[in-house]
């Protein structure tokens, strides 16, 4: 249950900044590469691989500056995004609008893009961002590989 969970937080993160895609060509060009619908590839927190049973039928969406992302048939999360395609590594906040987090929280997290893979990593909402993409025993960081989902 505790992988399960850990899954969840994975794909629910974050970060703090100015609404850089909407400032950027880079941002509004990783803005539209994030869009539609993603199904997870692996997921770790905590240093702990997610079991694929754990996170099959994952599903990721992203419409504008929204993304939803349902894992078994359950809301993990719903938020708003900001990224930030100029820090190394690039930057995205959530913000938290309905499921497993907080609503009104914010957390913060890295993302990198390759094609038809998103790669994420994020800390718990209240933690400092990642600043790699790796998670050790303790920390509550998650990180998540996805797909773009074939139509």
């Amino acid at each position: 249950m505790r992988l399960i969970s850990a899954a969840c937080c994975l794909v629910i993160a974050a970060a703090t900044g100015a609404p850089a895609q909407a400032q950027s060509s880079a941002g509004k060009a990783d803005l539209a590469a994030l869009q539609g619908a993603w199904t997870i590839v692996s997921a770790t927190s905590d240093g702990q691989s997610a079991p694929p049973d754990a996170i099959k039928d994952s599903r990721r969406t992203a419409h504008g500056d929204t993304t939803t992302v349902v894992i078994g048939g359950r809301l993990m999360l719903k938020a708003t995004f900001v990224l930030n395609p100029t820090a190394k590594p690039k930057t995205i906040d959530y913000h938290v609008l309905d499921g497993m987090s907080p609503t009104g929280s914010t957390q913060m997290g890295i993302y990198e893009l390759k094609g038809d893979t998103a790669r994420f990593c994020f800390a718990p909402p209240g933690q400092p961002r990642p600043g790699q993409f790796a998670t050790h025993l303790g920390e509550r960081r998650t990180c998540s590989v996805w797909q773009r989902a074939k139509p």
